[in-house]
C-alpha cells in the first residue's frame, strides 16, 4: 500500500467532526414555547387552537352543531386538532370556513 493510500484511509478512518451549534437556538425554543400546543376558550363556546399547525383552529359552538374556522395543512395535524375539540363537545360540525390556504 502506497504512502498517499494509507493517509487518505487514516484521514477517512477519523470520527466526522460534530455539527456546529446554531445560532440563536435559545431564540428558536423560546419562540417554540410561545406558540406550544394548546385550546384557549375565549369566551364560552368560541375556542382557539394554538400551535398545532401554522395558522390557528377556532371552533365555534352553536346550539345544533360546531363550526369550525381553518382545518391546518395537513390530515395529521387535523385529526389531532379535531381529537382536542372532540373533548369539548360532541356536537356535530355543521360548517367549515376557510379564510386562506396554508
Amino acid at each position: 500500500m502506497g504512502p498517499a493510500l494509507a493517509a487518505f484511509l487514516i484521514a477517512c478512518s477519523e470520527a466526522p467532526a460534530p455539527p456546529p451549534a446554531v445560532a440563536g437556538s435559545a431564540a428558536l425554543e423560546a419562540h417554540s414555547a410561545e406558540f406550544r400546543r394548546d385550546i384557549i376558550e375565549v369566551v364560552p363556546g368560541i375556542h382557539v387552537a394554538i400551535g398545532y399547525a401554522l395558522a390557528n383552529v377556532i371552533l365555534i359552538e352553536g346550539d345544533d352543531g360546531v363550526i369550525i374556522v381553518d382545518t391546518t395543512e395537513s390530515l395529521e395535524a387535523a385529526r389531532t386538532v379535531k381529537a382536542e375539540f372532540d373533548r369539548i363537545t360532541d356536537k356535530p360540525v355543521q360548517a367549515i370556513i376557510y379564510t386562506h390556504n396554508h
